[in-house]
Order: C-alpha cells, then sequence, then structure tokens
C-alpha cells in the first residue's frame, strides 16, 4: 500500500543522539583465494539522551495505556504495533546543518535515571530507543538516478552556497518524493510567498 504519515509533532529536547547501524560482511574464497565480499545491512538503532518525556507521550510511543482524565499511565500490556517516523538535525564543525528523517521505526521502553535532589545543577534524563527498519512501501522516485524503493532514511545537507529551511524540512515527513532541495530551501518560493 501507501506510505502513509501524520503530522510530525516534536518529541523531546534532546541532548544526544547516538547511531548504530546492523551490518554484516562475508568473504566468500574461491580457487583458495578471497574473490567475493557479500554486504548486508540491517536496522538502524539510534540512542536518544533527552530530557524526561510527558506521560501521555510516553504511552503513545511505547505503546501503553495512558488516561487523559486521570493523567494515568499502565504499565502493562503493550501495543507492539505502533511506527513512527523520526526526523532530527545535526550540525557540523563548519556550522552547517544535516537533516534527516528515519520513515519508519518504533521505540523502546526508555531507561530512566532518578537521583536525589541537591543544591547542585545536575539533571535527569531519559535514553531513547528507537529502532529504524525500512518501509514495506517501495517508493517509485528515482534519487540519484537509482529508484529509491523500500527506504529506511531520508538525509539531506546544507552547503555554502545553499541552506535548508529548517521550518519546511519539519514541516512534513520528507520522503523520496518531497526530498527536493528546490522547495526546502530557505528561499524557495512556494505559493506565491518567499521565505527567508
Amino acid at each position: 500500500g501507501a506510505y502513509t504519515v501524520g503530522t510530525p509533532v516534536k518529541l523531546a529536547y534532546v541532548a544526544e543522539i547516538g547511531k548504530t547501524v546492523e551490518t554484516n560482511s562475508e568473504t566468500k574464497f574461491y580457487d583458495n583465494k578471497p574473490l567475493i565480499v557479500l554486504n548486508a545491512e540491517g536496522a538502524t538503532t539510534l540512542t536518544i539522551t533527552c530530557a524526561p518525556l510527558a506521560l501521555d507521550v510516553l504511552a503513545e510511543i511505547t505503546g501503553k495505556a495512558y488516561d487523559s482524565t486521570n493523567k494515568t499511565m499502565v504499565e502493562g500490556v503493550r501495543d507492539f504495533g505502533r511506527n513512527f517516523a523520526l526526523g532530527y538535525r545535526t550540525r557540523d564543525t563548519r556550522g552547517l546543518y544535516r537533516y534527516v528523517w528515519y520513515l519508519k521505526g518504533s521505540f523502546g521502553v526508555p531507561d530512566e535515571t532518578f537521583a536525589t535532589e541537591n543544591a547542585g545543577t545536575e539533571t535527569n534524563n531519559m535514553t531513547l530507543t528507537y529502532t529504524a527498519v525500512m518501509t514495506e512501501h517501495e517508493f517509485p522516485e528515482e534519487i540519484g538516478g537509482v529508484v529509491a524503493g523500500s527506504v529506511k532514511s531520508i538525509i539531506m545537507a546544507d552547503d555554502e552556497t545553499t541552506q535548508i529551511d529548517k521550518a519546511k524540512f519539519f514541516k512534513n515527513v520528507i520522503t523520496p518524493a518531497t526530498a527536493k532541495i528546490e522547495t526546502l530551501k530557505i528561499g524557495a518560493t512556494t505559493g506565491g510567498t518567499t521565505t527567508t
């Protein structure tokens, strides 16, 4: 079927994101020589250190029951069928940004740290784990001359002459069909208005 996704909302204030890609490589020997290397890529795991989430948000992303009237989350049976897109940006040493959307993934139950209050400036954080996988949907668009097909993520980056408009990039989840620098850059004209 078609790739469908809701309107993006801010998840959390983030301190750090770690990324690990599951890979496998195997060398095949023929005539007593290593002649072929087979490579495979699996899921991508993001470890997100962030401020603690509100209970309703935590319940939503982990598939737990939440009672909005009583502001209560129940840690019990989970709905494991929930998938989410996840977007963020990072800055390189030149001050330019790289923008990322993972199109399909799920959140694990987060790790949390609790400490007694003191007169210091220490804070308690939450560690979210997001596992990104390929979409079931096959995108027909070509990216760099290759049909996109099943997609895990879309990554775009600023350069010295063109900067991406953050508001446009995070307004909707970017897919191979909408990953167009001419409509996402600062100064692009959309609907008769120019963004700066």
